[in-house]
C-alpha cells in the first residue's frame, strides 16, 4: 500500500485516495476541482492510523527545496510503472517478489 497519496482532485478520488493508504499512511489534498465535500469513514483512518494534510500552495523556493529534498532520498525502487499502467503496479503490490516500492512515473 501507499505510504503518501496526493490528491489535487477532490471529492471524486478521495475514497481511492484513502483506499490505497498503508498503515500509517498520509493523504495530502489540495485541490478541489471535483468537489469539496466528502464522506468520512473514521474507523477506516483511525484503524490504519492514517494521517491527512490539506495544503495549499507555497513559494517556488518551497517547492525546489520540496524537489530537493525528495530527490535526495534513496528509496529502493522494485518497479517503475507509467501512468497508464497503474492498475498493473496497484496489482504489483502484493506481488510475492516484490522488493521495494512501486514508483509511478508520471
Amino acid at each position: 500500500m501507499a505510504d503518501v497519496v496526493l490528491n489535487s482532485l477532490g471529492s471524486e478520488t478521495w475514497s481511492p485516495s484513502l483506499e490505497a493508504l498503508g498503515f500509517n499512511g498520509r493523504l495530502v489534498f489540495f485541490g478541489t476541482l471535483t468537489g469539496g465535500s466528502v464522506n468520512l469513514v473514521l474507523d477506516r483512518i483511525y484503524g490504519k492510523q492514517t494521517e491527512i494534510i490539506g495544503a495549499t500552495g507555497g513559494t517556488r523556493k518551497e517547492l525546489k527545496e520540496l524537489v530537493d529534498t525528495a530527490n535526495s532520498l534513496r528509496l529502493k525502487v522494485w518497479k517503475k510503472f507509467k501512468l497508464e499502467d497503474g492498475v498493473d503496479a496497484l496489482k504489483s503490490l502484493f506481488s510475492k517478489e516484490r522488493d521495494g516500492r512501486i514508483l509511478i512515473e508520471i
